[in-house]
């Protein structure tokens, strides 16, 4: 199925994926070589939606995905709930995505979390947006002077392995390090996540940042 990328007006759109399954595998197959959105293809075998034209940041692909107006003045990052596991020496990524993630469980999760970032003592953090892609992907929209600069590696590599050198690093690597702990504290006390355990569905006992940049088509960046 081949899906226009203008409308009648000329602005972009895409068609926001059915499912989590489908907007996962858009996550893996998201190009940043290309100089203009063209066509959207879904692939029957589940490999994924190939776009072959893209801004260069795969958050902001993912925004404009899930039609959401994307300016060039805007800075995105995906934000994804991720369950983990601690064992004797290390703390383990478990579960990505979350698909038995419920509307009203990820709601009110995501609301929680917009409220802690909304009051965060580092400038930048208290104006990003938390936005629901999906209930399994949550994304971040902020002005460009928002953005937070540490080195990103995707959930899907590391999925059962250690956590300790998937930390952030780089730039900005100290305000996030303290905001992924201080996150995962919130989580692990949220009625939420409580309630989840208690009746054997997967906790969101972390989120897991990657996929940022600005949104600037991959042309001009060339």
């Amino acid at each position: 199925m081949r899906i226009p990328a203008h409308n009648k007006t000329g602005q972009r759109t895409l068609c926001l994926p059915a499912d989590d399954a489908i907007v996962e595998a858009q996550l893996h197959t998201l190009q940043s070589t290309v100089s203009k959105i063209r066509v959207a293809t879904l692939q029957p075998d589940r490999s994924g939606i190939d776009l072959s034209g893209a801004w260069a940041s795969p958050a902001a692909n993912m925004a404009l995905a899930a039609g959401m107006t994307v300016s060039d003045n805007e800075w995105y990052a995906l934000l994804d709930p991720v369950s983990l596991a601690a064992d004797m020496r290390d703390v383990r990524l478990q579960v990505w995505p979350i698909r038995d993630l419920d509307d009203q469980h990820a709601s009110d999760l995501t609301a929680s979390l917009s409220g802690f970032l909304c009051a965060d003592n580092d400038a930048r953090i208290a104006r990003w947006q938390l936005k629901s892609v999906s209930n399994a992907h949550w994304l971040i929209r902020a002005p460009s002077e928002c953005a937070i600069e540490v080195a990103e590696k995707a959930p899907s590599a590391w999925i059962g392995q250690a956590l300790r050198e998937a930390r952030p690093s780089g730039v900005d690597a100290a305000p996030m390090r303290r905001l992924h702990t201080e996150l995962q504290m919130l989580l692990h006390a949220h009625e939420a996540n409580q309630q989840r355990a208690a009746s054997g569905r997967t906790p969101v006992y972390a989120v897991w940042f990657y996929g940022s940049g600005n949104a600037v088509a991959t042309q001009q960046r060339e």
